[in-house]
């Protein structure tokens, strides 16, 4: 038995979207670019194109059942009882052309009731800026010895496919596009309602 415990661990949700189900999606992404154009707009401080203030949210079938399937799971992997209703309060596509990046922030805010968070991966390279999830007692860190096993940060690459989920409170930001090709991605906030 180890005298070593890990209590205040925080689940991350990573897969990849079966193929099928992302050609679809990626059409969807592609179709709805194409039709609401003129709702991409910077909705922060960086060059980022977003419909995250649109009143035209994506909406995509094969998406929505996809996302409704990794939530459960994560969902549950947290460890919740008893009966909830999941709401999707947000779902947007962001452009990010070369040389955009996006800035540290969190999706949960004092009026919003976004439990997780997540982006999925429609058209992106290996140069395309990682995805940085900054470890909540990062501030308290900087008081230790830096070690492999306590990183203030963690970095995931994005990948065609991969889906991932974090808690809305996450403080969290993307590296620079450094391509030559746009990074094109669906981001999400989800409510959890008691029943």
């Amino acid at each position: 038995m180890s005298n070593i415990i890990h209590p205040f661990q925080i689940p991350i949700y990573q897969s990849f979207i079966e193929e099928d189900s992302f050609t679809q999606i990626k059409k969807d992404v592609k179709l709805y670019i194409k039709n609401y154009k003129e709702e991409f707009k910077t909705s922060w401080d960086c060059p980022t194109l977003s419909t995250i203030s649109s009143s035209f949210q994506f909406k995509s079938d094969s998406f929505d059942k996809e996302l409704k399937k990794i939530t459960e799971v994560y969902f549950n992997e947290w460890g919740f009882e008893g009966s909830f209703n999941l709401k999707f309060s947000n779902v947007w596509v962001n452009i990010s052309p070369k040389g955009s990046f996006q800035e540290s922030h969190k999706h949960s805010h004092y009026l919003e009731k976004n439990i997780f968070s997540g982006v999925f991966y429609i058209d992106v390279t290996k140069d395309s800026g990682d995805l940085f999830l900054v470890n909540p007692i990062e501030d308290q860190l900087l008081s230790l010895l830096p070690t492999p096993k306590i990183s203030p940060r963690v970095s995931i690459p994005p990948q065609n496919r991969k889906i991932i989920c974090f808690p809305s409170w996450m403080e969290h930001y993307v590296g620079q596009n450094k391509s030559q090709q746009n990074r094109i991605s669906v981001s999400w906030n989800i409510e959890v309602i008691n029943k």
